[in-house]
């Protein structure tokens, strides 16, 4: 598996920029258009006419032969936002005349704005001409709307290693795994720490000697081991000692209003009084009940929290501070994290689930991988049985590493 390339075309007519052309069998009215749907932003929209789905088609000419195995759907950016297809397929063509089809591809029905759908196809295409044609609806629907349309290419051919515990992928073509030379006078242990890297790929079998042949616990300094289990695999392991700890660095917020000190800004889905303010969740502190964030009543499920830093941060780890105990039910349950670079299109970093929360006290959540970004949203699907409200006292985002 590789990393994916996505083709963000940011279209600005149906013919600009050169020499993208985009097209539709249909169009609503004068607030849709092809070219929407590849601007880039879910706010440019295809939607077809009323009672006006299957069949229905958008098409983007790309200028050049480019090879497609992957998509991605943002939602319509209004209150029509379930309005995806429900079943379609991939059309391509080098010609515009002559069309092969993808295998039928199903997605989800969005359940709001900032949903997504993203699919791998079966095969890879090669062509000019990629249409996206629709043959079925959600039931209960009766026309299309598409806000966002990206296609993208997975190189498989990349060869690639994952990491078991982050599901972080490494390979030599982003020099992120050691080929070490048979002629080598190093150990690959030695090689790896000049390099700063800790994957290595195409090693010697003689070249794979350790600090301990016959590792021990508690023994002094870092002990490696290797356990071949099968022929041609080879098993790392590194024992930790009880002092290993992380060391968090946590951006500091210390708001004092939603839109200070410059140039934070907290927003949310909604707020149950100027005194549960969005900021709330981000001064650093939790004094009593009032300080923190809450929704309005009846805004439960589905609410979110927004951190706006006003410039791009890495973040590898948040943490979620409950409320005191009589509003514990409050804390989320079910949750997202998600990332922005324009405070329109969010991609889910993670998904969480958990329930093992304790009043006042902070939980800290670990990301696969470091992520850049500018607005970070804690989006919480469920919480833990308010029916009414969703709270948090303290939010906190920030930068873990772990050292002995």
């Amino acid at each position: 598996m590789g990393k994916i390339t996505w083709y963000d075309l940011k279209m600005t007519s149906n013919t600009t920029p050169y020499p993208l052309v985009a097209s539709a069998s249909a169009l609503h009215n004068n607030n849709s258009t092809a070219w929407g749907a590849f601007n880039g932003l879910p706010s440019g929209q295809w939607i077809t006419p009323d009672n006006v789905g299957i069949g229905s088609w958008i098409q983007i000419y790309l200028g050049e032969e480019t090879k497609v195995n992957s998509i991605q759907i943002n939602p319509r950016n209004d209150n029509f936002f379930y309005q995806n297809p429900y079943k379609f397929k991939i059309q391509y063509s080098t010609d515009g005349n002559t069309w092969t089809d993808s295998e039928i591809i199903e997605s989800h029905k969005f359940r709001d704005r900032d949903d997504i759908f993203r699919a791998r196809l079966n095969s890879d295409m090669k062509a000019r001409y990629f249409r996206l044609y629709v043959t079925e609806l959600f039931a209960g629907n009766n026309n299309i709307s598409i806000g966002r349309i990206v296609y993208g290419y997975e190189n498989a051919n990349r060869l690639a290693l994952k990491n078991p515990t982050t599901s972080q992928y490494y390979s030599l073509s982003e020099n992120t795994l050691i080929h070490l030379p048979n002629n080598s006078p190093k150990n690959m242990i030695l090689h790896g720490i000049e390099q700063e890297k800790a994957i290595q790929l195409d090693v010697p079998f003689t070249k794979h000697n350790y600090v301990n042949e016959s590792p021990v616990d508690n023994v002094n300094g870092t002990v490696f081991t290797q356990n071949i289990g099968k022929i041609n695999t080879l098993n790392i392991r590194e024992i930790k000692e009880d002092n290993f700890e992380p060391i968090y660095t946590w951006h500091e917020t210390n708001m004092t209003s939603n839109t200070t000190p410059a140039p934070l800004i907290a927003s949310a889905s909604s707020e149950f009084s100027s005194t549960l303010a969005s900021w709330k969740a981000f001064n650093g502190t939790v004094t009593n009940s009032e300080d923190a964030w809450c929704t309005l009543s009846g805004q439960a499920k589905n609410s979110h929290i927004t951190l706006d830093f006003g410039e791009n941060k890495d973040v590898s780890v948040f943490s979620i501070t409950p409320r005191f105990s009589a509003q514990l039910n409050q804390t989320p349950k079910a949750f997202d994290l998600q990332m922005s670079n324009d405070n329109q299109t969010f991609t889910t970093v993670k998904s969480y689930n958990y329930t093992s929360w304790i009043a006042q006290t902070a939980v800290a959540f670990n990301l696969d991988e470091k992520v850049e970004g500018r607005f970070f949203r804690v989006f919480i699907r469920e919480n833990m049985g308010n029916a009414n409200f969703t709270g948090i006292a303290d939010i906190k985002f920030g930068i873990k590493k772990e050292v002995n």
